[in-house]
């Protein structure tokens, strides 16, 4: 397990809450990718405006942006999508959709 992830699972109820929760606030997922030799969490905040954030998963400190919302300007970390390896998805809001 890795350090930034265990000292979270002290803090939060595992499984309640994202890794890196304090840093992050209102994520819907959170997913693990190897970028530039090191794990990262990439953050979805579930909004077309929003972008998607990266984390360090040892410290929590926010990397960057690979992507943008409507401001465009095309995110601050433009490698990831061809230099990253999708890992796993680590955590997720639950649906709340209902089905009548």
């Amino acid at each position: 397990m890795r350090a930034g992830f265990a000292a979270l699972i002290g803090l939060v109820a595992c499984g309640d809450s994202p890794p890196c929760s304090s840093a992050i606030g209102d994520a819907v997922s959170v997913q693990s990718w190897m970028w530039q030799d090191r794990l990262v969490y990439l953050v979805d905040y579930g909004c077309c405006d929003i972008p998607t954030v990266a984390f360090d998963a040892d410290s929590c400190e926010r990397l960057c942006s690979p992507d943008d919302g409507f401001g465009g300007d095309g995110g601050t970390c433009t490698t990831f999508s061809d230099e990253a390896s999708f890992v796993e998805t680590v955590w997720e809001v639950a649906s709340t959709t209902t089905t009548e």
